[in-house]
C-alpha cells in the first residue's frame, strides 16, 4: 500500500476497522456500537457531512452505521490532513471503551498499515 491515506482507504475496511470490530480479550469485547461511534467522530471530517437525520439513524442503529461507516470513501474527507485527525479521534474513541489492549491492538494495527 502506498500514497496517500485518501487514496487506501479502501483498503482500511478490511485491515483496521473490522478487525477492531471483531476485537475479543478474555473478559471483553469491541463495544455493539463500535460503527456509530466512528461515524459520529468521523462527522467533523467529512465533507459533505451526513445529514441530521443520517447521523440520528447511524447513532440509534449500529447495523446501519456499519454500513454508513465501510461505504465511506477517502475522498469523502475533506482533505488528508481531516483524514489524519479523524484516526486520531478514532483513537481516543477505542480509548473510551476501556477495554484492556484495545487501544494497543489499535495502534499495532495503524502501524502495520503504515509499514505497508
Amino acid at each position: 500500500m502506498s500514497g496517500s491515506l485518501r487514496q487506501v482507504w479502501d483498503y482500511l475496511a478490511e485491515d483496521l476497522w473490522e478487525p477492531l470490530s471483531s476485537y475479543s480479550a478474555k473478559e471483553a469485547e469491541a463495544p455493539p456500537d463500535f460503527y456509530s461511534d466512528l461515524f459520529a467522530a468521523a462527522d467533523d471530517f467529512l465533507s459533505p457531512g451526513p445529514t441530521a437525520a443520517e447521523f440520528e439513524e447511524a447513532r440509534n442503529d449500529p447495523e446501519y452505521a456499519r454500513q454508513r461507516f465501510l461505504a465511506l470513501k477517502g475522498d469523502d474527507f475533506n482533505s488528508e490532513s481531516a483524514l489524519v485527525r479523524f484516526l486520531e479521534e478514532a483513537h481516543d474513541v477505542i480509548t473510551g471503551c476501556e477495554l484492556a489492549g484495545y487501544a494497543e491492538y489499535y495502534r499495532r494495527l495503524v502501524r502495520d498499515l503504515l509499514r505497508k
